[in-house]
């Protein structure tokens, strides 16, 4: 008797395939108690049973011959057409269009107010406006040397007259 694990090196392939087997009722599974409870063990007369037919269904003959396969496998090279350069330009023009449109929408997302000219920053704000580190700016939050006022969702800003304080006083 052989465990999963045995009976998946016995067959060749993977411990699942065996559970798939088992489950298709193509393979017959005994269950015995082991020492955390059942594990299922094969007989090893039955995996040879099942390799043998596995192994029959790889090696099975080709149905198809080997002109037909041959064909099956070759490919037609396409004649190479060449667009017109009209063609050409509207594709480009749509392109450049597709180009304007994303740009677009991207300078939506932009900063409406400069950092400079921002009343509250965030905290990676401050750490781009001041040019201190991030960790910096934590740290001194954290041990109340820079006050914050909550943001939205619960977020810590800066006052900027705050960071101004805490810059002189560096």
């Amino acid at each position: 008797m052989l465990t999963k694990k045995q009976a998946a090196a016995f067959v060749n392939c993977s411990e699942k395939t065996i559970e798939r087997a088992v489950k298709r009722g193509e393979l017959a599974a005994q269950y015995t108690k082991g020492a955390n409870g059942q594990i299922v063990v094969f007989d090893q007369s039955e995996l040879e049973r099942y390799k043998a037919r596995c192994d029959a269904i790889l090696h099975a003959p080709s149905i198809v011959s080997d002109d037909e396969q041959l064909a099956l496998v070759t490919i037609e090279p396409q004649p190479q057409t060449t667009p017109d350069t009209s063609d050409r330009q509207a594709r480009q023009g749509d392109f450049t269009a597709l180009v304007q449109a994303f740009a677009d929408t991207l300078s939506l997302h932009k900063r409406s107010v400069p950092l400079s000219e921002k009343w509250t920053l965030s905290v990676q704000e401050g750490a781009e406006l001041s040019g201190i580190a991030i960790s910096v700016i934590k740290a001194a939050i954290k041990s109340g040397k820079l006050k914050t006022v909550p943001g939205a969702r619960g977020a810590k800003h800066i006052r900027r007259t705050d960071l101004d304080v805490f810059i002189q006083n560096l």
